[in-house]
């Protein structure tokens, strides 16, 4: 597998899942951006949470069998299921990945992820993500509709137009699931202009204007002599009498 030229070069950090440019500059990633979708995408993060350390690891065997065709020496047999899943789905379909774990960067749109895997499968070039929860929503096509964007937007690439999920369970099976909705992209540039307007008004000073609201005021002379002149001393007058 050759190395391909890249437009733009990024740093991520995992553990604030964070992009950055060569000269600073934090772009904002596909995760974040489809946080309003969340509840449309997976299960809870609290359900989450004592799985995120299988998702890691799983990704990382399959990541290792890629790139050297073997199982680590030192693989948790818990996980075996998963790889064995991997395997089948790779030989099932005949896949070879042309870019593993690939950074890709959207420069009109500005906006970073990684990308699982990218190889032609059915007959097309595609973007294939691993994965392992047991919950897929429709929200995961808006997810690999911005990595398919990204993706084409560098021009060294192959054009890709295939999305697909392999969903890897452990007991060794797999599914694949195709995502082909023409209303992922869009619903994706939806989360990402509703982050940049949520980004904008974050940090602003507040910019509160009332009406020309003015109540009427009845000095308290008149208000005695004139106990009808105003409903609002229609109110007090009741008010009093209660």
């Amino acid at each position: 597998m050759t190395a391909r030229p890249t437009m733009t070069a990024l740093a991520f950090d995992p553990v604030g899942h964070i992009y950055t440019t060569e000269d600073g500059q934090v772009i904002p990633s596909v995760t974040k951006i489809m946080a309003p979708l969340d509840s449309y995408y997976r299960a809870s993060e609290k359900t989450l949470r004592p799985y995120a350390g299988r998702g890691h690891d799983v990704h990382a065997l399959t990541e290792f069998y890629d790139n050297t065709g073997d199982k680590p020496d030192d693989m948790n047999p818990q996980y075996a299921g998963y790889l064995k899943g991997w395997v089948d789905f790779r030989r099932d379909h005949g896949f070879e990945p042309i870019a593993i774990e690939e950074r890709v960067i959207h420069e009109e749109h500005l906006y970073a992820g990684t990308i699982d895997r990218v190889g032609r499968l059915r007959g097309r070039m595609s973007i294939v993500d691993v994965k392992t929860s047991q919950k897929l929503g429709p929200a995961v096509g808006v997810q690999l509709a911005a990595y398919v964007a990204a993706w084409n937007d560098n021009p060294y690439n192959p054009k890709s137009y295939g999305r697909f999920a392999v969903q890897l369970s452990e007991d060794g099976t797999y599914r694949l699931i195709e995502y082909d909705s023409p209303r992922d992209w869009p619903a994706f540039l939806a989360c990402l202009d509703l982050k940049r307007w949520i980004d904008e008004v974050k940090g602003a000073p507040p910019n509160i204007q009332f009406g020309d609201v003015r109540p009427r005021v009845i000095p308290i002379r008149e208000s005695i002599n004139t106990p009808d002149l105003s409903v609002w001393s229609q109110f007090t007058r009741t008010a009093q009498r209660g």
